[in-house]
């Protein structure tokens, strides 16, 4: 039976393991990756290895990416800032043309600080107690430290706001947070800020960050 040849082509970045068992049987020292490697088949056994160089448009093609996939993934659509309770609010006070009239807000600035842990009082002891009077020492230096670095931000915070129509009625610990007063046609351009996370209405009785007064 005349001999018949056979080309298996590579992977130029590495051989195939048939083809690595296959030279490895001839006896034959590993081949570069860079050629395209033939065998010639007598009898269906291998009987030959013929390495042939690969052409260069191959090489150059070898380390080329494919194109990144488009995206087609629906993407959630972007929180809103403003509390949609308050955003009714504001649409019919804007709408009824009582746009310049107060609301109160809740907004909660990003954090800039690194919050150190407040202590906890000891379970089954008395407010008063020694032990607890002296964590509620420790606890009211955190909180001042707090509030003295908050400081020139806030000072900062209530020019700016001023700006806008709003008045500061208090600010809150731990979270960083203050309780405004301010147009209803302004809360859209107070959203806007980049370091206002959130804005909420003050509603008495709701739990939640709008319960947390810095006193």
């Amino acid at each position: 039976m005349q001999a018949q040849t056979a080309k298996l082509v590579t992977d130029t970045a590495a051989q195939p393991p048939a083809l690595q068992d296959v030279a490895s049987d001839l006896g034959d020292p590993e081949q570069a990756s860079d050629v395209i490697y033939g065998l010639v088949i007598k009898d269906g056994e291998p009987i030959a290895n013929l390495p042939t160089s690969a052409p260069q448009k191959s090489l150059a093609n070898a380390g080329a990416s494919l194109p990144d996939k488009p995206d087609y993934r629906a993407q959630p659509p972007a929180r809103s800032k403003v509390a949609a309770e308050l955003a009714q609010t504001i649409s019919a006070r804007n709408a009824g043309g009582k746009g310049a009239e107060l609301v109160d807000v809740l907004v909660l600035f990003r954090e800039k600080l690194a919050m150190p842990r407040f202590p906890g009082l000891r379970n089954g002891e008395a407010r008063d107690s020694a032990e607890n009077t002296k964590i509620l020492a420790r606890t009211q230096k955190i909180a001042d430290r707090i509030r003295a670095a908050r400081a020139p931000d806030y000072a900062r915070l209530t020019k700016e706001l001023g700006a806008l129509g709003a008045k500061v009625r208090e600010s809150h610990l731990p979270i960083n947070a203050m309780s405004l007063a301010i147009p209803a046609n302004a809360v859209k351009a107070l959203a806007a800020r980049d370091d206002v996370v959130s804005v909420d209405p003050v509603v008495s009785g709701s739990v939640g960050t709008n319960q947390l007064s810095d006193s």
